[in-house]
This record gives structure tokens, sequence and C-alpha cells, in this order.
């Protein structure tokens, strides 16, 4: 396999080191959006917590793709059919990423072809077990295309969402999808978890990338998603089970804070062009939808903070 992707993450420490931390963000927002589904379903928003539920599976998918040859469909339609047919074109999230924020890459093209078993022979080469990769594979195919058209049900029709709550049939069915997609959810999230440590395992910088996930000094890797959970969600049950599922990568003896420091220094904002880039244009747009909701007024303005 010789995708520009590889070599591209491949060329250096940095991108290595870049590479590892983009798959550790899309890590979490998995681990987040599974929690988030959680206490939104015990709070009774269940058109939202199937929401976040699906995407829990979508950022699983879109990390298994991109752990394992550096890129992924952005579409979920393209996600669904390269999972199901085993192939798709169009959409290639390193083709957008490495356009807007890197300049010095000559004129190499990134593909926009995804093959599963491309994906299929990376990760057995991590060190995956054949028949984990093949179950992993079943399932996306089997509950990615249905758990979309239920989002888009329980997410876009008027019906369901203004009759959610203690409607006779339909607040029973939105339980139902929220916990069947919950069920998928707890399957799969500690499937990605042991993905990641063979990741780490296999590569030649993983006492690096041990020390910046338990990184408990700074509250980085695997302790900032634990903070993160906390500030999320009530429910400590749900923290605990997310925690127990990332116990694989814990490491907590001979760690070195000079190697998590290394790790650091490829990634932060300075460095990482990319991460300080999209920082800046989310800035931006904020101070522009800040400039133009001033032009009404305030009227009768409630600051959130406020809110008790």
């Amino acid at each position: 396999m010789d995708r520009v992707a590889v070599r591209f993450w491949n060329q250096d420490a940095a991108h290595m080191d870049q590479k590892f931390y983009t798959g550790f963000c899309m890590l979490t927002s998995a681990f987040s959006n599974w929690a988030v589904g959680v206490d939104l379903h015990q709070q009774r928003k269940l058109d939202w917590a199937a929401t976040d539920m699906y995407y829990s599976l979508i950022h699983s998918g879109r990390f298994t793709c991109f752990l394992s040859i550096g890129d992924f469909p952005t579409g979920h339609s393209e996600l669904r059919q390269l999972f199901a047919d085993g192939e798709t074109v169009r959409g290639s999230w390193l083709k957008t990423y490495k356009k807007k924020h890197f300049v010095d890459l000559g004129n190499e093209q990134t593909e926009n072809r995804f093959v599963l078993s491309e994906v299929r022979q990376s990760l057995v080469s991590m060190g995956m077990l054949v028949q984990t990769v093949e179950e992993m594979f079943k399932i996306f195919s089997i509950i990615l295309p249905r758990a979309c058209d239920l989002r888009n049900d329980s997410n876009y029709e008027g019906l369901l969402i203004a009759h959610q709550y203690r409607h006779l049939i339909v607040t029973e069915e939105f339980k139902r999808l929220v916990e069947l997609l919950n069920k998928a959810s707890c399957h799969l999230l500690p499937m990605v978890v042991n993905m990641f440590k063979q990741y780490v395992e296999s590569s030649s910088r993983k006492d690096l990338w041990y020390a910046f996930l338990n990184w408990m000094a700074n509250r980085e890797g695997l302790y900032y998603l634990e903070d993160s959970l906390q500030d999320k969600v009530r429910d400590k049950r749900a923290i605990w089970q997310a925690l127990r599922w990332l116990e694989p990568l814990r490491q907590r003896h001979d760690l070195q804070i000079d190697l998590a420091r290394q790790v650091h220094e490829n990634i932060v904002m300075s460095t990482f062009g990319a991460k300080s880039k999209l920082m800046n244009d989310f800035r931006d747009k904020i101070d522009d939808l800040d400039r133009q909701i001033g032009k009404f007024g305030n009227h009768d303005y409630l600051p959130l903070d406020d809110i008790r």
C-alpha cells in the first residue's frame, strides 16, 4: 500500500505525532458524543440523544479509516458505502486539510478513492486480529446505514420531535432507538480503544505517545478526556464506564515527562499550523456572527450564564 496519506504522515516525527494527536482527538469525539448521548437520554431529550449516539458511531468509523491509512471520506454516505460495498470515492478529508493548512506540499495529490481492503491490511499489520477487524467492519456495514436513516427521522421529522415527550408510541420508540445506538456504541468503543493501542504499540514512537497520553501533571491525553467528560456528563457511572474502556491505554510506570513534551511541541498551536488556522477561522466566523446579531439590538436578551 503506497497511499499519499501514508507517506504524508510518515515523512517525519512531527507529522507522525500530529497524526497520533489527530487520531486521539477523533477518539475523544467518539467518547464525548456517546457520553453526552447518555446525559441527554437521562434528561429525556431523546432526539438529540439519538443524534449524539449516531455521531459517536460516525467518529468511530472515521477513526478506524484514519488510523489505518491516514485519511477518510468526509461524507456520511461515502463512509457508509466504504464499509458496505468495500470501496468509495470523493470527499477526501486529507485533501481538504492539506489544501487549507499546508503550503509546502509541492504538486503531490491525495487520492479520493478509498478501498476497505487497504484499511483491513493496515489494521492487521498493526497487530489487530483478523477476526476483530472483520467484526468491526460487519458492525459498521450493518449499523451505519440504519442508524443514519433513523437519525434523520428522529432529527428532521417535525411530527416525531413534536411528540417525543410522553407520547403513547413515539416516546417508547425513541427510547428504543437511543438504547440500540447505545448498545452499538458500547460494543465499538472498547474495540476502537484496542485499535488505538495497537497503533501506538506498532510505532517507533510508542514511548513518547504513552507519555503524552498519561501526562497527568499537564492534564493531557487521557486526563484531558477525563476532565472533558466530567464537565459534560452528570452521571458518574457513564464516566466510570468510559474510563474503564480506556484502561488499556494507561501506563503508570517509567513515564518520562521530556518524552511527553516532545510530542506536545509537535502539536501546539504555534507548530501545528492547521490547528491554529482552524481556531482562527472559527473565531473570525464567531466575530462575524456577533457583528450581524449586534445589528438587531438586545430586546429580551437573557444571558445564558444568568439562567440558573
